[in-house]
């Protein structure tokens, strides 16, 4: 280094690592953009094509990228050339004046945000990447691939979250009914409900799904072209979707919103857990870096994403909860997973993981939160929502009669990995069955006692950071089986899991091993019937062996000691 000169506080980094934080820049670009610009053109009265701002925010990213390997000399310039980019495509994007302030800002947006956060990617990265793209070339080639495979998905998703009319974008294009269906209406519909006092916001009526009345379908015109969904949660969620309706009535605006944050908060736990796991073995923490995006690309994922279905963000929530434990952050460990329990009630399993550890203080400060959370929730809704969800929903929710529609459509008894669901499937497959919904019940108790006890022994399992991070996501994934009806959805912890387990590829049998069990996780392709509810047969036992597997089998030959 020559005499005065300053040390870049941002080195050059090595082209592996550059090119990781790459990828997830170009993935995350469209989502970013479109996380804003269905808002701000609606705010501005404008219009325009959400093609071309997803291409724009392609490049304003790539922009960014290149300024990280501009190196120390001009650091400076790592911020102007990308913003130099959004104010250069925004006349072409945008086209009016209107128009051509709402590109700005987005691809202003995206801009800053694809140059703050490429460093924090790359610092998280672990240094063992370097080199490893010349000494792995296959792996290196399918990582590129898969990589080009996500960003080109994510773009076409994200152009149909900015314009409705572009089901040529929808995740999954051979099944139309993905195309108009977006769980996030009954969050925001049942927010809105919940704001204006009603009696009863689970009653039937008030969504057309179940209820079909006159009433239900009047509120489903301000959805229109999309169904409007019914809503099952407890009233504690309703604090995330009230935030969304107070930024905007519109649901084209919510919905955007909605997949903004949702895609942001799903990479982050991507990237946050497969740091933490980095910062004690190197090794295997690349391993899920580089397989994030199998993950993201998994079509269970993208339409869960498309649909605005909260699944995937509140297991993000709970295993960022239990690392911030981890990490003697109790306070917001607790938030964290309080919020997660109160929104689907299944995380509540890692609740028994703690006391099954004697871990009193987390427990208490989860349990602290809830209660918080709660009383929050009632400041703002009343208490007729908590009523009505204990004396109406909650008992429909566990026998099942909540969620009786998915009975009356073969795709959805067919997709449906519950346990309750599997005398519904073999009905269909021409099997005898006296009393579907009485069999489907007692399959529900039983396995509901062993999803209690599994928990309890995840609780005393020991292992290192990947192994814990995996029993947290197999109880994850047994509580979102122990509903009467879970989509393809459910299977997000265990592919996550499986990423995780990815670590200890040895040989061409575990990789077998792998490969078979992301296949069978990927859900139901267009097939016959027959097949289809053979097929998802198969699916369950994959995906049930899978988690029991992981968490009865020897982590190392090591019990957690309950008193740590």
């Amino acid at each position: 280094m020559l005499d005065g000169a300053t040390p870049d506080p941002q080195p050059r980094p090595s082209p592996e690592r550059l090119a990781l934080a790459a990828l997830w820049a170009l993935i995350l670009a469209p989502v970013v953009a479109h996380g804003l610009w269905r808002p701000l053109i609606v705010g501005l009265g404008s219009s325009g094509e959400s093609g071309w701002i997803t291409i724009a925010a392609l490049v304003v990213a790539a922009a960014a990228v290149g300024g990280r390997w501009l190196g120390p000399a001009r650091a400076w310039l790592r911020w102007v050339i990308p913003g130099a980019a959004a104010i250069l495509a925004a006349p072409i994007v945008g086209q009016t004046g209107p128009g051509i302030a709402a590109a700005a800002l987005t691809l202003l947006a995206v801009a800053g945000f694809s140059t703050a956060t490429l460093p924090l990617m790359i610092a998280r990265t672990p240094p063992l990447l370097d080199g490893l793209a010349r000494r792995k070339r296959g792996a290196t080639a399918l990582v590129a691939l898969l990589g080009i495979l996500a960003v080109v998905q994510t773009a076409r998703v994200s152009t149909f979250i900015g314009d409705p009319d572009r089901v040529d974008g929808s995740a999954v294009p051979l099944v139309e009914r993905y195309d108009y269906h977006a769980c996030v209406t009954a969050y925001v519909q049942a927010a809105k409900l919940a704001d204006a006092r009603v009696d009863n916001l689970y009653e039937a009526d008030w969504w057309p799904s179940i209820g079909h009345s006159a009433t239900g379908e009047a509120q489903a015109e301000a959805y229109a072209p999309f169904d409007l969904d019914a809503f099952a949660y407890p009233p504690q969620f309703l604090l995330v979707p009230r935030v969304v309706i107070a930024l905007s009535d519109e649901f084209s605006v919510q919905r955007a919103l909605w997949f903004g944050a949702g895609g942001l908060w799903l990479a982050f736990g991507l990237w946050f857990v497969a740091g933490w796991i980095g910062e004690t073995d190197a090794r295997a923490g690349i391993r899920a870096l580089m397989l994030g995006p199998l993950i993201w690309i998994a079509p269970p994922v993208m339409v869960t994403l498309q649909l605005g279905n909260v699944h995937m963000a509140v297991v993000v929530a709970a295993v960022v909860g239990m690392i911030a434990f981890e990490r003697e952050r109790p306070a917001l460990g607790g938030a964290l997973l309080a919020f997660a329990i109160l929104a689907k009630i299944s995380p509540g399993l890692l609740g028994i993981v703690l006391l099954a550890q004697r871990r009193w203080r987390e427990a208490l400060w989860t349990a602290g939160f809830g209660l918080g959370w709660t009383l929050l929730a009632l400041l703002v809704f009343g208490p007729a929502p908590f009523e009505a969800f204990v004396t109406y929903e909650l008992p429909r929710l566990s026998s099942g009669e909540a969620l009786e529609f998915f009975t009356s459509v073969p795709e959805e008894v067919a997709s449906n990995l519950a346990p309750f669901g599997v005398p519904f499937k073999l009905e269909a497959l021409g099997l005898t069955i006296d009393d579907a919904w009485a069999s489907a019940a007692m399959v529900g108790s039983v396995f509901s006692l062993a999803v209690v006890g599994l928990s309890i022994g995840a609780g005393l399992r020991g292992g290192d950071r990947r192994v814990q991070v995996g029993l947290w996501l197999a109880v994850l994934t047994l509580g979102g089986l122990r509903s009467p009806f879970a989509p393809p959805y459910a299977g997000f912890a265990a592919l996550w899991l499986l990423s995780l387990w990815a670590a200890e590829v040895r040989g061409l049998r575990s990789l077998v091993l792998i490969v078979a069990g992301f296949v069978l996780l990927l859900g139901l392709p267009p097939m016959p019937m027959v097949a289809m509810l053979s097929v998802s047969l198969v699916q369950q036992l994959a995906l049930l062996g899978l988690v029991v597997w992981f968490i009865v089998r020897p982590h190392g030959g090591v019990l957690r000691d309950p008193d740590r």
